[in-house]
């Protein structure tokens, strides 16, 4: 549903540009609505490639492994849904995750090894995106993008993946 809704946005914000260069007699670039989708399927397809390392883990379902990975199908769109929370996920990809991390789901104990080596803070957005569009389907979470992704590491810096623990919000 989101993915729809930001298709939608897309056409609907490039109207205007697109009407005031067709009255001044400009060309105007014929597929823009398939561009528009082409990048959000572009998007959605470099998350599911992302997510594939993820699913070592969590598992394609985003189950998890109980008591050492915790499920990617639970809370996570919780934590999207708040600054302090959409700061965390980041970080939590960026720098890894090592500690005793208690959830509504149980307690875990695994590590996770930092994911984002490598990768832009699109690829990011794309992979949380994916998480939240694929297991909270009905969740209203707005969409990550990579302003927001690089704007959160610009301001972290770089974490030891034990300090990232400290960064999680508490459960509501």
């Amino acid at each position: 549903m989101r993915f729809l809704l930001s298709i939608a946005f897309g056409l609907i914000s490039s109207l205007p540009a697109y009407a005031a260069a067709a009255v001044a007699g400009e060309s105007t670039p014929a597929p823009l609505a398939a561009q528009v989708v082409k990048e959000g399927m572009a998007a959605a397809v470099n998350g599911k490639k992302f997510y594939r390392k993820c699913s070592a883990c969590h598992r394609a379902t985003g189950e998890g492994i109980p008591g050492s990975f915790p499920s990617l199908n639970k809370e996570i769109d919780t934590l999207a849904s708040s600054e302090d929370g959409r700061s965390y996920l980041v970080a939590v990809v960026y720098n890894g995750l090592r500690g005793k991390l208690e959830t509504q789901n149980g307690t875990f104990r695994g590590v996770m090894v930092r994911q984002a080596g490598g990768k832009s803070p699109a690829d990011v957005a794309d992979l949380l995106n994916y998480i939240v569009g694929t297991f909270y389907k009905d969740s209203d979470v707005t969409a990550f993008n990579a302003d927001e992704v690089k704007a959160i590491t610009t301001a972290q810096g770089r974490l030891g993946s034990n300090k990232v623990l400290a960064l999680r919000p508490k459960a509501q």
